[in-house]
């Protein structure tokens, strides 16, 4: 088979269809891991063909159940999948009874996980012939509603954000968000589109062992959620961090703007830059990017829409409102899902994208395009970069008491009626246990009656008013 050269992500797809891939790039880096061991995009796109070619003898298009830790491994898997034209659900290792969920209603075609390729025997309903990957709407693992992103978008969102970042082939970035999560995904997708190095680790943020990890790779780009940027504000910036990173970002929810300042002016202090950014699973996930050197002018802002993307503000009738009004955020462009699935009958739906996506997002967009953000309806909530479904979290609390939840910064608001704080709060530990956040991301409110109007629904701006 011929050597395929590298010309961004889509061509390193093509490179592991061919099971070569020439030029200098092959010698280059493409991945290492705490352990030292490191790959090339020579031996990445040769792993990745490996299972290419024995998916593709499987059956010709199916559904790949990918089990992703942050290993070289993984990420072939995924090169692997979406070179053989299979739609690739993206989960974390720790699935339990999660994954029977998913598979009884995926029946996957093929199981990778560490150990290997576990091809399925049983017979399956076709899927489209179409490679897309598929993440958790929620932060939960093994959550049954998935984001359906064509290749396209996937692509299209990595050389977006490529760009935006200024990325180079040179650079490093390090690799410690999820890979089944869509910002950590994203930030190799963006690093592979260049022919940049991602550097791999499970090691904790907090653990001085990472940050002798950061150095020994000498990594160049280090992306967080709000977490990890209160933990760097309180001193560790100038402590921990070793001058080898010059890139940072922000994304996976709101960061306070006295933090974000501290860290913009640290950064920019040792010569770094330091982006703020937004977006949504269902873009692929970037939406928009505030570079460094707009941060003064506008310290509160989320930035402007990358290329290729608009965006609108409209009012609750769906019209657009003036520079400066504030309303929904509506987003359009080529890194839009195809829409969502539930069952592996939704992926026999075409893989076009929507024209647009209604965020649910409130904000602010001025004449130069910046756009300002001024929360969340009360069906979502991040939290330590995660997208958690309220509705979801409302459902299980429901059998032990009425309960109305709303988003905070990084947490969730709980109010409750006709049951004591002290009876809800077993149920709200099994809750955070469930999802893997603290139990202190959950603030309680314990009320004689949940207000709602003479319409029956809640009246979540008393809430709002209450929570404040």
């Amino acid at each position: 088979m011929g050597a395929t050269a590298h010309r961004g992500l889509e061509a390193l797809i093509a490179a592991v269809r061919a099971g070569s891939i020439g030029g200098e790039i092959g010698q280059a880096r493409a991945t290492s891991d705490a352990s030292g061991r490191g790959w090339t995009y020579a031996m990445l796109v040769a792993e990745a063909a490996r299972i290419c070619e024995r998916l593709r003898a499987h059956r010709p298009a199916g559904v790949l159940l990918l089990l992703a830790d942050q290993s070289a491994e993984s990420v072939a898997a995924l090169l692997g999948g979406l070179a053989a034209g299979y739609q690739v659900i993206l989960q974390g290792t720790a699935m339990d009874d999660a994954r029977l969920c998913i598979e009884q209603a995926f029946r996957p075609d093929a199981i990778f996980e560490r150990g290997g390729l576990q091809l399925a025997a049983h017979a399956a309903p076709p899927a489209y012939p179409a490679a897309a990957v598929l993440l958790s709407t929620s932060g939960t693992t093994g959550s049954s509603k998935f984001v359906r992103l064509p290749l396209a978008a996937l692509v299209a969102n990595a050389r977006q954000i490529a760009g935006a970042l200024r990325i180079a082939s040179s650079d490093v970035a390090l690799g410690h968000l999820p890979i089944h999560y869509s910002y950590g995904l994203s930030v190799v997708t963006s690093h592979l589109e260049v022919g940049a190095a991602v550097h791999l680790t499970a090691l904790s943020f907090t653990q001085p062992a990472f940050w002798r990890d950061v150095a020994a790779a000498r990594a160049t780009h280090l992306p967080g959620v709000p977490f990890h940027y209160m933990f760097l504000a309180r001193g560790a910036l100038g402590s921990l961090v070793p001058p080898c990173i010059t890139s940072f970002t922000q994304a996976g929810g709101a960061l306070a703007v006295p933090i974000r300042q501290r860290i913009h002016d640290a950064v920019g202090s040792r010569g770094g830059r330091f982006y703020v950014m937004y977006g949504q699973t269902e873009t692929a996930p970037r939406i928009t990017t505030l570079d460094h050197a707009d941060f003064p002018a506008h310290p509160e802002s989320v930035g402007r829409v990358m290329a290729g993307g608009h965006l609108r503000i409209v009012n609750e009738q769906g019209g657009n409102v003036a520079p400066g009004e504030e309303g929904e955020i509506v987003y359009s462009g080529p890194n839009v899902m195809a829409g969502y699935a539930c069952t592996r009958e939704d992926l026999t739906a075409s893989d076009l994208p929507l024209p647009s996506i209604r965020t649910g997002d409130r904000g602010v967009l001025d004449e130069r395009g910046f756009l300002t953000l001024r929360g969340r309806d009360h069906g979502f909530a991040k939290v330590g970069g995660l997208r958690l479904s309220l509705d979801d979290m409302a459902a299980r609390l429901a059998p032990f008491s009425e309960v109305a939840l709303l988003p905070g910064d990084d947490k969730v608001h709980v109010f409750h009626a006709a049951a004591a704080e002290g009876d809800l709060k077993p149920h709200i530990r099994n809750l955070a246990l469930d999802y893997a956040i603290p139990v202190g991301s959950f603030s309680l409110h314990l009320l004689a009656d949940i207000p709602r109007h003479a319409s029956g629904k809640v009246d979540y701006q008393r809430l709002r008013e209450m929570a404040e």
